[in-house]
């Protein structure tokens, strides 16, 4: 759902949720990197160079990661989405014409990190 405010570029979440879009965007970032390890797990596990037999161990090992890689694509693309679409809103917006520039307020940028702390706006 988070994914899908953000990619029609909706003016209301683009500019009142950047603390959601913030920990969702680490979150995505996290998720994908946790994902891509367990896939570099499994081939890793699946090519195995060393001309032994696998223990039941090992197959078991991959076949259940495989399961979850299988189960979990959907979500990864979903993170993949939100990691690429707050990549691209510093370069390219559909709803203003001023990506990146001093008066874009709808991008995240660093200093949304940190207000996030701020007792003065959220508290």
């Amino acid at each position: 759902m988070l994914s899908l405010l953000l990619v029609f570029e909706i003016d209301v979440w683009l500019r009142k949720a950047k603390v959601i879009r913030i920990v969702s965007y680490f979150a995505a970032i996290l998720y994908s990197i946790g994902y891509f390890t367990a896939a570099f797990k499994f081939v890793d596990i699946y090519f195995d160079l060393d001309d032994q037999d696998p223990s039941f161990i090992q197959v078991y090992y991959a076949l259940f990661i495989a399961y979850n890689l299988m189960m979990h694509a959907g979500t990864e693309l979903g993170s993949l989405v939100i990691i690429f679409k707050e990549i691209s809103m510093r370069y390219f917006q559909l709803v203003r014409g001023d990506a990146g520039t001093k008066t874009d307020d709808v991008s995240l940028s660093l200093h949304d990190v940190f207000s996030i702390f701020s007792q003065k706006k959220y508290y």
